[in-house]
Protein backbone atom coordinates (compact mmCIF):
# COMPACT_ATOMS: atom_id res chain seq x y z
CA UNK A 1 0.00 0.00 0.00
CA UNK A 2 1.69 3.46 -0.77
CA UNK A 3 0.44 6.50 1.08
CA UNK A 4 0.94 9.72 -0.27
CA UNK A 5 1.22 13.48 1.82
CA UNK A 6 -0.25 16.35 0.04
CA UNK A 7 1.04 19.91 1.89
CA UNK A 8 -1.34 22.97 0.39
CA UNK A 9 0.68 26.13 1.61
CA UNK A 10 0.75 30.19 0.73
CA UNK A 11 3.46 32.50 2.77
CA UNK A 12 4.23 30.54 5.63
CA UNK A 13 7.56 29.30 4.49
CA UNK A 14 8.14 28.71 8.66
CA UNK A 15 5.51 26.79 9.46
CA UNK A 16 6.31 24.85 6.38
CA UNK A 17 9.33 23.86 7.36
CA UNK A 18 7.98 21.73 10.22
CA UNK A 19 5.11 19.96 8.48
CA UNK A 20 7.77 18.87 5.32
CA UNK A 21 10.15 17.62 8.03
CA UNK A 22 7.44 15.79 9.81
CA UNK A 23 6.16 14.36 6.84
CA UNK A 24 9.89 13.25 5.56
CA UNK A 25 10.51 11.46 9.11
CA UNK A 26 7.69 8.97 9.28
CA UNK A 27 8.57 5.89 9.66
CA UNK A 28 6.08 3.83 7.07
CA UNK A 29 7.83 5.37 3.62
CA UNK A 30 5.76 8.00 1.52
CA UNK A 31 5.88 10.52 -1.13
CA UNK A 32 5.48 13.98 0.04
CA UNK A 33 3.84 16.56 -2.45
CA UNK A 34 3.95 20.15 -1.56
CA UNK A 35 1.60 22.80 -3.67
CA UNK A 36 2.79 26.48 -3.69
CA UNK A 37 -0.35 28.51 -4.17
CA UNK A 38 1.66 30.94 -5.78
CA UNK A 39 3.58 32.46 -2.70
CA UNK A 40 5.35 35.51 -2.36
CA UNK A 41 7.91 34.37 -0.16
CA UNK A 42 11.37 32.81 -0.12
CA UNK A 43 9.16 29.37 -0.67
CA UNK A 44 10.38 27.95 -3.69
CA UNK A 45 13.87 28.72 -2.97
CA UNK A 46 13.99 26.76 0.35
CA UNK A 47 11.83 24.09 -1.09
CA UNK A 48 14.54 23.65 -4.10
CA UNK A 49 17.49 23.76 -1.82
CA UNK A 50 15.83 20.84 0.67
CA UNK A 51 15.69 18.96 -2.08
CA UNK A 52 18.93 18.84 -3.31
CA UNK A 53 20.23 18.18 0.30
CA UNK A 54 18.29 15.13 0.81
CA UNK A 55 20.13 11.82 -0.20
CA UNK A 56 19.82 10.93 -4.13
CA UNK A 57 17.61 7.92 -3.37
CA UNK A 58 14.76 9.96 -1.41
CA UNK A 59 14.70 13.09 -3.82
CA UNK A 60 12.18 11.50 -5.96
CA UNK A 61 9.86 11.36 -2.32
CA UNK A 62 9.58 15.21 -2.12
CA UNK A 63 7.49 16.82 -5.31
CA UNK A 64 7.32 20.48 -5.84
CA UNK A 65 4.63 22.30 -7.53
CA UNK A 66 3.95 25.67 -7.83
CA UNK A 67 0.50 27.92 -9.19
CA UNK A 68 1.17 30.64 -11.73
CA UNK A 69 -1.59 32.69 -10.37
CA UNK A 70 -3.37 32.16 -6.73
CA UNK A 71 -5.89 29.70 -7.17
CA UNK A 72 -6.83 28.91 -3.61
CA UNK A 73 -6.33 26.78 -1.09
CA UNK A 74 -9.22 23.96 -3.04
CA UNK A 75 -7.43 23.89 -6.07
CA UNK A 76 -4.51 23.49 -4.60
CA UNK A 77 -5.70 20.45 -2.89
CA UNK A 78 -6.66 18.67 -5.87
CA UNK A 79 -3.89 19.70 -8.04
CA UNK A 80 -1.99 17.76 -5.06
CA UNK A 81 -4.06 14.74 -5.54
CA UNK A 82 -3.81 14.33 -8.94
CA UNK A 83 0.08 14.62 -8.68
CA UNK A 84 -0.03 11.69 -5.87
CA UNK A 85 0.88 8.63 -6.55
CA UNK A 86 0.05 6.69 -3.84
CA UNK A 87 -3.36 4.73 -3.34
CA UNK A 88 -3.75 6.62 -0.48
CA UNK A 89 -3.39 10.63 0.30
CA UNK A 90 -2.79 12.00 3.42
CA UNK A 91 -3.87 15.73 3.98
CA UNK A 92 -1.41 17.97 5.70
CA UNK A 93 -1.81 21.85 6.22
CA UNK A 94 1.53 23.58 6.55
CA UNK A 95 1.02 25.07 9.92
CA UNK A 96 0.52 21.26 11.30
CA UNK A 97 2.63 18.66 11.96
CA UNK A 98 2.35 14.63 11.98
CA UNK A 99 3.72 12.09 14.57
CA UNK A 100 6.33 9.51 13.33
CA UNK A 101 4.14 6.55 13.50
CA UNK A 102 0.76 8.27 11.62
CA UNK A 103 1.30 7.41 8.44
CA UNK A 104 2.08 3.70 9.70
CA UNK A 105 -0.77 3.01 12.08
CA UNK A 106 -3.13 4.41 9.15
CA UNK A 107 -1.78 1.42 7.44
CA UNK A 108 -1.97 -1.11 10.00
CA UNK A 109 -5.82 0.20 10.21
CA UNK A 110 -6.51 -0.53 6.94
CA UNK A 111 -4.84 -3.73 6.05
CA UNK A 112 -7.03 -5.24 8.89
CA UNK A 113 -10.55 -3.66 7.53
CA UNK A 114 -9.52 -5.09 4.29
CA UNK A 115 -8.93 -8.20 5.59
CA UNK A 116 -11.71 -8.65 7.75
CA UNK A 117 -14.47 -6.77 4.84
CA UNK A 118 -12.62 -8.54 1.91
CA UNK A 119 -14.48 -10.78 -0.40
CA UNK A 120 -17.25 -8.49 -1.18
CA UNK A 121 -18.61 -8.83 2.28
CA UNK A 122 -17.85 -4.59 2.55
CA UNK A 123 -17.07 -1.80 0.57
CA UNK A 124 -13.51 -0.73 1.49
CA UNK A 125 -12.28 1.81 3.31
CA UNK A 126 -12.76 5.40 1.99
CA UNK A 127 -11.87 7.41 4.79
CA UNK A 128 -9.30 7.01 7.92
CA UNK A 129 -9.47 9.90 10.68
CA UNK A 130 -7.39 9.75 14.19
CA UNK A 131 -7.32 12.17 17.04
CA UNK A 132 -5.27 15.47 17.03
CA UNK A 133 -3.54 17.49 19.95
CA UNK A 134 -4.13 21.19 19.98
CA UNK A 135 -0.90 22.61 20.45
CA UNK A 136 0.19 26.10 19.80
CA UNK A 137 2.65 27.94 17.44
CA UNK A 138 5.67 27.06 20.31
CA UNK A 139 4.47 23.30 19.84
CA UNK A 140 2.80 23.75 23.86
CA UNK A 141 -0.65 21.01 24.24
CA UNK A 142 -3.66 22.51 24.63
CA UNK A 143 -5.72 20.07 24.08
CA UNK A 144 -6.84 17.20 22.12
CA UNK A 145 -10.16 16.16 20.28
CA UNK A 146 -12.42 13.89 21.82
CA UNK A 147 -12.34 10.16 21.67
CA UNK A 148 -15.31 9.01 19.11
CA UNK A 149 -15.57 5.00 19.78
CA UNK A 150 -14.45 1.85 21.62
CA UNK A 151 -10.78 0.22 21.30
CA UNK A 152 -7.77 1.13 19.63
CA UNK A 153 -9.07 1.44 15.87
CA UNK A 154 -12.88 0.80 15.11
CA UNK A 155 -14.65 1.39 11.53
CA UNK A 156 -18.31 2.35 11.03
CA UNK A 157 -20.54 1.47 7.90
CA UNK A 158 -21.28 3.32 5.12
CA UNK A 159 -24.47 3.34 5.31
CA UNK A 160 -24.15 4.94 9.03
CA UNK A 161 -22.02 7.99 8.50
CA UNK A 162 -23.90 10.46 7.28
CA UNK A 163 -26.67 10.23 10.17
CA UNK A 164 -23.43 10.08 12.54
CA UNK A 165 -22.31 13.24 11.00
CA UNK A 166 -25.78 15.27 10.98
CA UNK A 167 -25.78 14.09 14.58
CA UNK A 168 -22.31 15.06 15.42
CA UNK A 169 -21.33 11.95 16.77
CA UNK A 170 -19.41 10.75 14.09
CA UNK A 171 -16.80 14.23 13.85
CA UNK A 172 -14.00 13.33 11.37
CA UNK A 173 -11.84 16.41 12.03
CA UNK A 174 -9.62 19.05 10.12
CA UNK A 175 -7.37 17.46 7.30
CA UNK A 176 -4.70 16.80 9.44
CA UNK A 177 -6.84 13.80 11.19
CA UNK A 178 -8.37 12.40 7.68
CA UNK A 179 -6.74 10.12 4.98
CA UNK A 180 -8.53 9.37 2.13
CA UNK A 181 -8.66 6.67 -0.79
CA UNK A 182 -7.88 8.48 -4.18
CA UNK A 183 -10.37 6.61 -6.20
CA UNK A 184 -12.72 7.59 -3.97
CA UNK A 185 -11.83 11.27 -3.67
CA UNK A 186 -11.43 11.55 -7.88
CA UNK A 187 -14.87 9.92 -7.85
CA UNK A 188 -16.18 12.51 -5.71
CA UNK A 189 -14.92 15.25 -7.68
CA UNK A 190 -12.95 16.90 -4.69
CA UNK A 191 -13.16 19.66 -3.05
CA UNK A 192 -15.27 22.51 -4.18
CA UNK A 193 -13.67 25.88 -4.49
CA UNK A 194 -17.41 27.30 -3.46
CA UNK A 195 -16.11 26.56 0.03
CA UNK A 196 -12.81 27.39 -0.23
CA UNK A 197 -11.14 27.17 3.82
CA UNK A 198 -14.74 27.35 5.30
CA UNK A 199 -16.16 23.93 5.44
CA UNK A 200 -14.58 22.58 2.57
CA UNK A 201 -13.26 19.54 4.09
CA UNK A 202 -16.65 18.91 5.47
CA UNK A 203 -18.37 18.72 2.48
CA UNK A 204 -15.59 16.65 0.83
CA UNK A 205 -15.83 13.82 3.46
CA UNK A 206 -19.53 14.02 3.23
CA UNK A 207 -18.68 13.07 -0.67
CA UNK A 208 -16.38 10.74 0.12
CA UNK A 209 -17.91 9.20 2.01
CA UNK A 210 -20.67 7.41 -0.48
CA UNK A 211 -17.79 5.62 -1.48
CA UNK A 212 -16.91 3.23 1.79
CA UNK A 213 -16.61 2.64 5.19
CA UNK A 214 -14.93 4.98 7.87
CA UNK A 215 -12.14 4.20 10.26
CA UNK A 216 -11.40 5.95 13.18
CA UNK A 217 -7.87 5.31 15.36
CA UNK A 218 -8.36 6.43 18.98
CA UNK A 219 -4.67 7.56 19.63
CA UNK A 220 -3.53 11.15 19.12
CA UNK A 221 -1.53 10.29 16.03
CA UNK A 222 -1.76 14.46 14.39
CA UNK A 223 -0.82 17.79 16.10
CA UNK A 224 -3.32 20.58 14.92
CA UNK A 225 -1.81 24.57 15.52
CA UNK A 226 -4.77 27.15 17.18
CA UNK A 227 -3.70 29.89 17.01
CA UNK A 228 -5.42 33.56 15.07
CA UNK A 229 -3.67 33.11 11.70
CA UNK A 230 -5.58 30.17 10.68
CA UNK A 231 -7.76 30.05 8.18
CA UNK A 232 -10.91 29.20 9.10
CA UNK A 233 -10.48 32.15 11.42
CA UNK A 234 -10.71 34.56 8.71
CA UNK A 235 -14.35 34.58 7.92
CA UNK A 236 -17.10 35.65 10.48
CA UNK A 237 -19.36 33.94 12.70
CA UNK A 238 -22.58 34.93 10.38
CA UNK A 239 -21.20 33.39 7.21
CA UNK A 240 -19.64 30.22 9.22
CA UNK A 241 -23.18 29.91 10.72
CA UNK A 242 -24.75 30.21 6.83
CA UNK A 243 -21.97 27.45 5.70
CA UNK A 244 -22.97 25.08 8.45
CA UNK A 245 -26.01 25.21 7.78
CA UNK A 246 -25.93 24.35 4.26
CA UNK A 247 -23.22 21.71 4.77
CA UNK A 248 -26.21 20.42 6.79
CA UNK A 249 -28.80 20.08 4.49
CA UNK A 250 -26.59 18.10 2.44
CA UNK A 251 -26.09 15.85 4.70
CA UNK A 252 -29.90 15.33 5.57
CA UNK A 253 -30.41 14.80 1.75
CA UNK A 254 -27.92 11.94 1.96
CA UNK A 255 -29.34 10.05 5.70
CA UNK A 256 -29.84 6.12 4.81
CA UNK A 257 -33.46 4.91 4.67
CA UNK A 258 -33.00 3.23 8.20
CA UNK A 259 -32.46 6.51 10.24
CA UNK A 260 -35.67 8.23 8.36
CA UNK A 261 -37.84 7.57 11.66
CA UNK A 262 -35.12 8.71 14.28
CA UNK A 263 -34.04 12.03 11.38
CA UNK A 264 -34.67 15.56 13.38
CA UNK A 265 -36.18 18.09 11.79
CA UNK A 266 -34.69 20.60 9.54
CA UNK A 267 -35.70 23.66 11.66
CA UNK A 268 -34.40 21.62 14.92
CA UNK A 269 -31.09 21.16 13.35
CA UNK A 270 -31.29 24.45 12.11
CA UNK A 271 -31.98 26.04 15.57
CA UNK A 272 -28.79 24.17 17.58
CA UNK A 273 -26.59 25.71 15.05
CA UNK A 274 -28.02 29.05 15.53
CA UNK A 275 -27.50 28.22 19.14
CA UNK A 276 -24.25 26.88 18.80
CA UNK A 277 -22.58 29.29 16.88
CA UNK A 278 -24.47 31.79 19.25
CA UNK A 279 -22.03 30.42 21.97
CA UNK A 280 -18.68 30.40 20.20
CA UNK A 281 -19.49 33.62 19.37
CA UNK A 282 -20.17 34.55 22.91
CA UNK A 283 -16.61 32.74 23.95
CA UNK A 284 -15.25 35.40 21.98
CA UNK A 285 -16.75 37.73 23.63
CA UNK A 286 -18.29 39.17 20.84
CA UNK A 287 -21.85 39.89 22.74
CA UNK A 288 -24.00 41.74 20.08
CA UNK A 289 -22.69 38.95 17.34
CA UNK A 290 -23.77 36.22 19.52
CA UNK A 291 -27.50 37.96 20.11
CA UNK A 292 -27.77 38.66 16.27
CA UNK A 293 -27.32 34.95 15.48
CA UNK A 294 -29.01 33.24 18.40
CA UNK A 295 -31.83 35.58 18.81
CA UNK A 296 -34.45 33.60 16.58
CA UNK A 297 -34.01 30.20 18.39
CA UNK A 298 -33.80 31.29 21.94
CA UNK A 299 -37.38 30.04 22.93
CA UNK A 300 -37.07 26.86 20.25
CA UNK A 301 -37.46 23.88 22.66
CA UNK A 302 -36.73 21.49 20.23
CA UNK A 303 -32.88 23.64 19.20
CA UNK A 304 -32.44 23.18 23.11
CA UNK A 305 -33.19 19.86 23.45
CA UNK A 306 -30.62 19.09 20.40
CA UNK A 307 -28.14 20.76 22.16
CA UNK A 308 -28.61 18.93 24.91
CA UNK A 309 -28.75 15.68 23.51
CA UNK A 310 -25.42 16.27 21.30
CA UNK A 311 -23.42 17.22 24.44
CA UNK A 312 -24.81 14.81 26.86
CA UNK A 313 -24.16 11.97 24.16
CA UNK A 314 -20.53 13.02 23.77
CA UNK A 315 -19.96 13.01 27.25
CA UNK A 316 -21.59 9.54 27.28
CA UNK A 317 -20.03 7.94 24.90
CA UNK A 318 -16.49 8.71 25.83
CA UNK A 319 -17.19 7.52 29.48
CA UNK A 320 -18.28 4.63 28.17
CA UNK A 321 -15.47 3.73 25.83
CA UNK A 322 -12.84 4.72 28.48
CA UNK A 323 -14.35 2.36 31.11
CA UNK A 324 -15.08 -0.80 29.14
CA UNK A 325 -11.13 -0.32 27.54
CA UNK A 326 -9.72 0.09 30.86
CA UNK A 327 -11.96 -2.26 32.42
CA UNK A 328 -10.61 -4.46 29.44
CA UNK A 329 -7.53 -4.10 30.13
CA UNK A 330 -7.37 -4.57 34.12
CA UNK A 331 -9.03 -7.54 33.11
CA UNK A 332 -5.99 -9.16 30.89
CA UNK A 333 -3.94 -8.28 33.77
CA UNK A 334 -5.62 -10.23 36.48
CA UNK A 335 -6.05 -13.14 33.99
CA UNK A 336 -2.01 -12.74 33.58
CA UNK A 337 -1.63 -12.08 37.52
CA UNK A 338 -3.43 -15.47 38.06
CA UNK A 339 -1.84 -17.41 35.63
CA UNK A 340 1.86 -16.51 36.84
CA UNK A 341 0.54 -17.96 40.22
CA UNK A 342 0.50 -21.58 40.94
CA UNK A 343 -3.10 -22.79 41.79
CA UNK A 344 -1.63 -25.01 45.36
CA UNK A 345 -0.66 -20.73 46.42
CA UNK A 346 -3.56 -19.66 45.54
CA UNK A 347 -5.96 -22.28 47.23
CA UNK A 348 -3.59 -22.45 50.45
CA UNK A 349 -4.83 -19.30 52.03
CA UNK A 350 -3.97 -17.22 48.69
CA UNK A 351 -7.81 -16.44 48.44
CA UNK A 352 -7.06 -13.08 50.67
CA UNK A 353 -4.12 -12.12 48.00
CA UNK A 354 -6.53 -12.38 44.99
CA UNK A 355 -9.34 -10.41 46.69
CA UNK A 356 -5.94 -7.66 47.38
CA UNK A 357 -4.77 -8.15 43.53
CA UNK A 358 -8.79 -7.06 42.51
CA UNK A 359 -9.03 -4.08 44.62
CA UNK A 360 -6.00 -3.00 43.38
CA UNK A 361 -6.54 -3.24 39.96
CA UNK A 362 -9.92 -1.39 40.30
CA UNK A 363 -8.46 1.35 42.26
CA UNK A 364 -6.04 1.73 39.12
CA UNK A 365 -8.79 2.31 37.11
CA UNK A 366 -10.35 4.29 39.35
CA UNK A 367 -6.93 6.78 39.08
CA UNK A 368 -7.02 6.59 35.12
CA UNK A 369 -10.94 7.46 35.01
CA UNK A 370 -9.91 10.50 37.20
CA UNK A 371 -6.74 11.33 35.38
CA UNK A 372 -9.06 11.11 32.01
CA UNK A 373 -11.42 13.52 33.67
CA UNK A 374 -14.09 11.60 34.73
CA UNK A 375 -14.40 12.31 38.52
CA UNK A 376 -17.72 11.26 39.21
CA UNK A 377 -17.34 7.80 37.49
CA UNK A 378 -14.05 7.43 39.49
CA UNK A 379 -15.79 8.11 42.79
CA UNK A 380 -18.72 5.71 41.62
CA UNK A 381 -15.70 2.92 41.35
CA UNK A 382 -14.16 3.73 44.40
CA UNK A 383 -17.74 3.60 46.20
CA UNK A 384 -17.85 -0.17 44.53
CA UNK A 385 -14.58 -1.42 45.70
CA UNK A 386 -15.26 -0.62 49.51
CA UNK A 387 -18.31 -2.30 48.97
CA UNK A 388 -17.13 -5.38 47.17
CA UNK A 389 -14.52 -5.58 50.21
CA UNK A 390 -16.82 -5.02 53.05
CA UNK A 391 -19.14 -7.68 52.03
CA UNK A 392 -16.36 -9.72 51.54
CA UNK A 393 -15.21 -9.90 55.21
CA UNK A 394 -18.57 -10.46 56.67
CA UNK A 395 -20.26 -12.35 53.72
CA UNK A 396 -17.57 -14.86 54.70
CA UNK A 397 -17.97 -16.27 58.17
CA UNK A 398 -21.94 -15.90 57.72
CA UNK A 399 -22.24 -18.08 55.42
CA UNK A 400 -19.82 -20.84 57.06
CA UNK A 401 -22.57 -20.19 59.74
CA UNK A 402 -25.25 -21.11 57.80
CA UNK A 403 -23.41 -24.10 56.12
CA UNK A 404 -23.61 -25.98 59.64
CA UNK A 405 -27.56 -25.96 59.21
CA UNK A 406 -28.30 -25.71 55.82
CA UNK A 407 -31.84 -26.74 56.25
CA UNK A 408 -32.78 -24.27 58.53
CA UNK A 409 -30.59 -21.41 56.95
CA UNK A 410 -31.37 -21.87 53.43
CA UNK A 411 -32.74 -18.40 52.91
CA UNK A 412 -29.43 -17.08 53.95
CA UNK A 413 -27.39 -19.30 51.38
CA UNK A 414 -30.01 -18.33 48.86
CA UNK A 415 -28.82 -14.58 48.85
CA UNK A 416 -25.78 -14.74 49.77
CA UNK A 417 -25.02 -16.89 46.99
CA UNK A 418 -26.30 -14.26 44.74
CA UNK A 419 -23.82 -11.82 46.15
CA UNK A 420 -20.72 -14.42 46.20
CA UNK A 421 -21.74 -15.05 41.88
CA UNK A 422 -21.50 -11.19 42.20
CA UNK A 423 -18.05 -10.73 43.87
CA UNK A 424 -16.74 -14.03 42.17
CA UNK A 425 -16.55 -12.90 38.56
CA UNK A 426 -13.16 -12.78 38.35
CA UNK A 427 -12.46 -16.12 39.96
CA UNK A 428 -14.54 -17.96 37.77
CA UNK A 429 -11.04 -18.20 36.01
CA UNK A 430 -8.82 -19.77 38.62
CA UNK A 431 -11.38 -22.12 38.33
CA UNK A 432 -11.38 -22.76 34.83
CA UNK A 433 -7.41 -23.25 35.09
CA UNK A 434 -7.98 -25.62 37.84
CA UNK A 435 -10.18 -27.88 35.96
CA UNK A 436 -8.02 -27.99 32.87
CA UNK A 437 -4.47 -28.61 34.97
CA UNK A 438 -6.23 -31.75 36.58
CA UNK A 439 -7.68 -33.11 33.60
CA UNK A 440 -4.27 -32.73 31.66
CA UNK A 441 -2.49 -34.40 34.88
CA UNK A 442 -1.58 -38.51 33.88
CA UNK A 443 -1.90 -39.90 37.06
CA UNK A 444 -5.52 -39.25 38.25
CA UNK A 445 -9.01 -40.79 38.63
CA UNK A 446 -12.60 -39.94 38.69
CA UNK A 447 -12.79 -40.24 41.55
CA UNK A 448 -9.49 -37.94 42.87
CA UNK A 449 -11.11 -35.63 41.07
CA UNK A 450 -14.34 -35.29 42.15
CA UNK A 451 -13.12 -35.83 45.75
CA UNK A 452 -10.75 -32.97 46.29
CA UNK A 453 -12.17 -30.31 43.77
CA UNK A 454 -11.57 -26.71 44.58
CA UNK A 455 -15.07 -25.40 45.05
CA UNK A 456 -15.90 -21.75 45.29
CA UNK A 457 -17.63 -20.18 48.05
CA UNK A 458 -20.69 -20.09 45.69
CA UNK A 459 -20.70 -23.66 44.53
CA UNK A 460 -20.66 -24.91 48.46
CA UNK A 461 -23.52 -23.18 48.76
CA UNK A 462 -25.21 -24.55 45.62
CA UNK A 463 -23.97 -28.22 46.65
CA UNK A 464 -26.06 -28.15 49.68
CA UNK A 465 -28.67 -26.02 47.85
CA UNK A 466 -29.46 -28.89 45.90
CA UNK A 467 -29.02 -31.85 48.36
CA UNK A 468 -32.00 -29.75 49.85
CA UNK A 469 -33.82 -29.79 47.13
CA UNK A 470 -33.29 -33.74 47.06
CA UNK A 471 -34.94 -33.89 50.09
CA UNK A 472 -37.51 -31.20 50.11
CA UNK A 473 -37.75 -32.12 45.67
CA UNK A 474 -37.61 -28.43 45.77
CA UNK A 475 -34.67 -26.22 43.95
CA UNK A 476 -34.16 -22.87 45.57
CA UNK A 477 -31.57 -22.45 42.64
CA UNK A 478 -33.66 -23.14 39.28
CA UNK A 479 -31.81 -23.25 35.61
CA UNK A 480 -32.99 -19.93 34.02
CA UNK A 481 -35.59 -21.93 31.75
CA UNK A 482 -38.61 -21.52 33.89
CA UNK A 483 -40.15 -24.78 31.90
CA UNK A 484 -37.90 -27.00 33.81
CA UNK A 485 -37.44 -25.13 37.54
CA UNK A 486 -39.52 -27.40 39.31
CA UNK A 487 -38.60 -31.55 38.31
CA UNK A 488 -41.01 -34.08 38.12
CA UNK A 489 -41.39 -36.81 40.28
CA UNK A 490 -41.00 -40.23 38.26
CA UNK A 491 -44.27 -42.66 38.67
CA UNK A 492 -44.09 -46.39 38.12
CA UNK A 493 -47.38 -47.10 38.36
CA UNK A 494 -51.01 -45.68 38.09
CA UNK A 495 -51.42 -47.57 41.28
CA UNK A 496 -49.12 -45.43 43.25
CA UNK A 497 -50.07 -41.87 44.73
CA UNK A 498 -49.01 -39.29 43.11
CA UNK A 499 -46.34 -37.08 45.00
CA UNK A 500 -47.70 -33.46 46.64
CA UNK A 501 -47.46 -30.29 44.41
CA UNK A 502 -44.11 -28.54 45.60
CA UNK A 503 -44.85 -25.36 46.96
CA UNK A 504 -44.66 -21.81 44.68
CA UNK A 505 -40.94 -20.63 44.83
CA UNK A 506 -40.57 -16.68 44.79
CA UNK A 507 -38.40 -17.30 40.87
CA UNK A 508 -40.89 -19.45 39.75
CA UNK A 509 -43.45 -16.56 40.66
CA UNK A 510 -41.20 -13.71 39.04
CA UNK A 511 -41.02 -16.03 35.52
CA UNK A 512 -44.90 -16.49 35.61
CA UNK A 513 -44.89 -13.20 35.86
CA UNK A 514 -42.85 -12.32 33.11
CA UNK A 515 -45.07 -14.84 31.01
CA UNK A 516 -47.68 -13.06 31.50
CA UNK A 517 -46.92 -9.20 30.93
CA UNK A 518 -45.40 -10.85 27.64
CA UNK A 519 -49.10 -11.80 26.72
CA UNK A 520 -50.49 -9.09 27.91
CA UNK A 521 -48.28 -7.10 25.42
CA UNK A 522 -49.30 -9.38 22.59
CA UNK A 523 -53.00 -9.06 23.17
CA UNK A 524 -52.42 -4.78 23.18
CA UNK A 525 -50.83 -5.33 19.94
CA UNK A 526 -53.62 -7.81 18.23
CA UNK A 527 -56.22 -5.31 19.33
CA UNK A 528 -57.63 -6.67 22.77
CA UNK A 529 -56.92 -3.53 24.86
CA UNK A 530 -59.54 -4.60 27.42
CA UNK A 531 -58.16 -7.89 28.02
CA UNK A 532 -54.68 -6.67 28.04
CA UNK A 533 -55.29 -4.28 30.43
CA UNK A 534 -57.30 -7.13 32.47
CA UNK A 535 -54.08 -9.04 32.22
CA UNK A 536 -51.23 -6.89 32.94
CA UNK A 537 -52.94 -4.58 36.07
CA UNK A 538 -51.95 -6.85 38.70
CA UNK A 539 -48.57 -7.10 37.79
CA UNK A 540 -48.19 -3.77 38.25
CA UNK A 541 -47.32 -4.60 42.09
CA UNK A 542 -44.72 -7.17 41.18
CA UNK A 543 -41.09 -5.90 41.32
CA UNK A 544 -39.92 -8.34 38.57
CA UNK A 545 -42.33 -6.75 36.07
CA UNK A 546 -40.82 -3.15 37.18
CA UNK A 547 -37.34 -4.34 36.69
CA UNK A 548 -37.90 -6.16 33.51
CA UNK A 549 -38.84 -2.74 32.00
CA UNK A 550 -36.12 -0.95 33.70
CA UNK A 551 -34.20 -3.41 31.64
CA UNK A 552 -35.64 -3.05 28.84
CA UNK A 553 -36.15 0.61 28.56
CA UNK A 554 -32.66 1.15 29.51
CA UNK A 555 -31.33 -1.20 26.95
CA UNK A 556 -33.24 0.87 24.31
CA UNK A 557 -31.34 3.83 25.35
CA UNK A 558 -28.21 2.60 25.42
CA UNK A 559 -28.54 1.33 21.92
CA UNK A 560 -25.85 3.01 19.69
CA UNK A 561 -28.01 4.85 17.02
CA UNK A 562 -24.40 4.58 15.09
CA UNK A 563 -23.18 0.86 14.64
CA UNK A 564 -19.33 0.76 15.45
CA UNK A 565 -17.19 -2.35 15.05
CA UNK A 566 -13.76 -2.78 16.91
CA UNK A 567 -10.83 -3.90 14.58
CA UNK A 568 -7.58 -3.63 17.01
CA UNK A 569 -7.90 -4.42 20.66
CA UNK A 570 -5.43 -2.43 23.54
CA UNK A 571 -1.94 -3.48 23.00
CA UNK A 572 -0.59 -5.68 26.39
CA UNK A 573 2.23 -4.14 27.44
CA UNK A 574 5.26 -6.46 28.48
CA UNK A 575 4.85 -6.36 32.24
CA UNK A 576 1.25 -8.42 31.44
CA UNK A 577 2.53 -11.34 29.73
CA UNK A 578 2.61 -14.71 31.69
CA UNK A 579 5.30 -16.13 32.95
CA UNK A 580 6.36 -19.20 31.11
Amino acid sequence: MQFSIVIATYNRRRLLDRAIASALGQSYPCEVVVVDDCSRDDTPEWVAQLQLSLPIERRSQLVYWRNNINQGHSASVNRGVELAKGDWVKLLDDDDYLDPNCIAEFVRAIRIHDQRCGEGLRPPAALCSCQALQVDLQGHEMGHTPRTGPGLAYFIPQEDIHYGMLVEMVPFGTPVQVAFRRSAFLQARGWDSQFDTNFDDIDAWIRIAEYGDAIFLNQCLAFRTVWDGAYNRQFSFDRRFDTNWSIKQKIHGLVNERFQQQLPESHAVQSYLRLHWGLVALKHYQWFKAFSIAAPSLLSARGWGLMLRTRLNRIFHALTWTYRDTQRYLKRRLQAWIRAQSPQSLLRGGWFKLRWQQMRFRLQLARQLWQQGFPLAALFVVKTVVMRWAIALWLDPLVRWAQRAPRRRAWLLRRAARLWRWLDRDLNFLNHLDHAQRRSSPHHSSASRHSNRPYLLSDRIRNHLDRLSRLNRLSYLPPSNPLFALPAAPVSSPAQPLPPKPPMTPRLRQWIDRLRFVQARQLWHQGRWLKSLALSMPLLLSPAIWRLMWQRGGRAMRRPKVRRFVLLDLPATPGDRPHP
